[in-house]
């Protein structure tokens, strides 16, 4: 059921911006869809086993006027789990010289993971997915026609929980936090 959930979020929107013939370009009064994909890196913390994170995200945005954009944001990060964060993304767009573009950007939501917590010493029952948040800086830069391509720098925050058993307590749920740098690379697809 996960599995077809993603599926309909991703594809969807892809479909349905396929119908429209006049889609935006990097122009200074641009308006309508546009897809980021992008892959990025998570650095941060030497607290856990993982001091970087893989992610690959795909936002789907809609350009209401030249400056402000507003969208859903879905994709795979690789965690101590592996999570789905499904949320809502804005970016505040500032165009540049030969249209390249500035933004600053945010993004929150609900990451639900796609596996189960393992533990050596400990039987996980339960696994939940968690908030996250995020913000970032960045610039696009035009390639030809519809396409670009974007790097971004910013900061990521992401928890999710889980539920093991204990020999004392019989069940005990933990939530783990991450606070990230954020480093992305990506395209602009249409």
């Amino acid at each position: 059921m996960k599995k077809i959930f993603i599926i309909i979020l991703l594809f969807v929107p892809l479909l349905l911006h396929s119908q429209n013939e006049e889609s935006p370009a990097f122009s200074q009064a641009n308006r309508g869809y546009f897809n980021l994909l992008s892959y990025g890196q998570y650095i941060g913390s030497t607290d856990d086993n993982k001091t970087t994170i893989t992610s690959v995200q795909m936002e789907h945005n809609y350009r209401l006027n030249n400056q402000v954009a507003l969208g859903l944001v879905t994709g795979v990060e690789w965690y101590d789990v592996l999570l789905c964060p499904v949320g809502f993304n804005f970016k505040w767009m500032i165009p540049g010289n030969n249209k390249t573009t500035y933004f600053a950007g945010g993004s929150f939501g609900y990451s639900i993971p796609l596996e189960e917590m393992k533990m050596d010493q400990f039987a996980v029952t339960d696994t939940q997915g968690g908030r996250f948040a995020g913000a970032e800086l960045g610039v696009l830069f035009p390639v030809g026609g519809k396409t670009g391509f974007f790097a971004a720098l910013g900061y990521r925050y992401q928890s999710f929980m889980f539920v093991r058993e204990d020999w004392i307590f019989r069940e005990v749920e933990r939530e783990i936090t991450y606070n990230r740098l954020s480093v992305r690379l990506g395209l602009k697809l249409f």
